[in-house]
């Protein structure tokens, strides 16, 4: 799998033709002119005249050029690799430097990316010896390309011994969920079961409480019961407050779905204007900053211990894994999660989902395993 950033087309030829209005600055302070670009033309007549530098560099200036991807918007990359990709009209690949780049595991994850696809070109055996190296790279898109070797070598043997052991060594290191997901299917039909909740770090143990009124898109400000302490959650309470005035308890609610999904449709029923509390609790190993990822295709917000974590006002704009992050520090010991989830009064056959998922996980989506799994009552 070839993971690349795509050249603006409708620009790059004009600013590959500009090295006649090329002028006297170093290829340095043309790359910070570049990265300076912004969004709706910020900085773009700069850019343009910067990258008659650019476009005037030879090839021994790409290794200075991959530094400069460094903190580089997706932008300011697509105008640098197009300056990288010219230069090698006029030289060679200085491989010993290149090389030296990709090894340095503290360079820009793009840039360090471009140096391996561009050692790659160079020397097609280049990947055959070192991919393998890749499997526990801090850059996700270079792990992502490690991982995706293996699959495919998995898939290339006829011997089913060394396919599940491929599968079995990429497994631990993959973070992109759709690999995770091909691998545990690709295992499967080697009847080797994969904890798919577990590999992906999904809380799927859920106390759930509703339903409360968002009438009129109301409820996502409004503080209902469970709201008004959500760091101090009593799960014996009775809510008063509730759309229809029936007091409202907690309910026991543990989800089989392999990604986590939480379906209250299919506890409180398809109730249109209301809100929903679900309440979890996370029991760390030791004290340590965290990202909270979470699906969600309603309004939702996201309490740990007390502290917001996310706030999203959004309505039926889909639901994907990893849809909103944020970070929170968890102790060690027991942590409380409370998630807010708003259904509006849309009645189309497509706004009738009401549904969250939520994972714990370290910043490069490595799933983070609680002490032990809090058990059903």
């Amino acid at each position: 799998m070839r993971i690349a950033i795509f050249f603006l087309g409708f620009c790059l030829p004009a600013l590959f033709c500009m090295s006649s209005i090329a002028q006297e600055r170093s290829l340095g302070d043309a790359l910070k002119v570049i990265k300076g670009v912004g969004v709706a033309g910020l900085g773009h007549e700069d850019a343009v005249k910067a990258m008659a530098t650019l476009n005037a560099a030879s090839a021994d200036d790409i290794p200075e050029m991959l530094q400069g991807m460094e903190g580089a918007s997706r932008l300011s990359l697509n105008w640098i690799r197009g300056a990288i990709q010219s230069s090698l009209d006029r030289g060679v690949l200085p491989n010993e430097e290149v090389e030296a780049y990709w090894r340095d595991v503290s360079g820009s994850h793009m840039g360090r990316l471009m140096a391996y696809e561009l050692l790659v070109e160079a020397n097609p055996d280049f990947s055959s010896n070192h991919v393998a190296s890749m499997l526990e790279d801090p850059s996700l898109p270079l792990r992502q390309l490690a991982v995706q070797d293996f699959i495919d070598r998995s898939q290339a043997t006829e011997d089913s011994g060394e396919a599940v052991a491929l599968l079995a060594q990429a497994l631990p290191h993959a973070r992109d969920n759709n690999q995770i997901a091909e691998i545990a299917k690709l295992l499967a039909v080697e009847g080797i079961e994969v904890d798919l909740q577990k590999q992906l770090g999904v809380v799927s143990r859920w106390h759930v409480v509703g339903p409360f009124d968002n009438t009129g898109e109301i409820g996502f400000e409004e503080v209902f019961g469970p709201e008004k302490a959500p760091g101090d959650i009593d799960l014996s309470a009775t809510y008063a407050d509730s759309k229809n005035g029936t007091p409202v308890t907690w309910r026991l609610f543990n989800t089989l779905d392999s990604a986590g999904v939480v379906n209250l449709n299919e506890l409180l029923g398809e109730e249109k204007g209301v809100v929903a509390y679900a309440f979890a609790e996370f029991d760390a190993v030791a004290a340590q900053e965290v990202d909270i990822r979470i699906g969600c295709i309603n309004g939702n917000k996201v309490w740990v211990n007390g502290e917001e974590v996310l706030n999203n006002e959004i309505h039926h704009v889909g639901m994907m894994m990893d849809q909103f992050v944020g970070r929170s520090q968890l102790k060690k010991g027991v942590n409380q999660i409370l998630f807010k989830v708003c259904q509006n009064e849309q009645s189309q056959p497509w706004a009738n989902r009401w549904a969250f998922q939520l994972r714990v996980c370290e910043d490069d989506g490595k799933a983070v395993s609680p002490a032990k799994k809090i058990v059903s009552e």
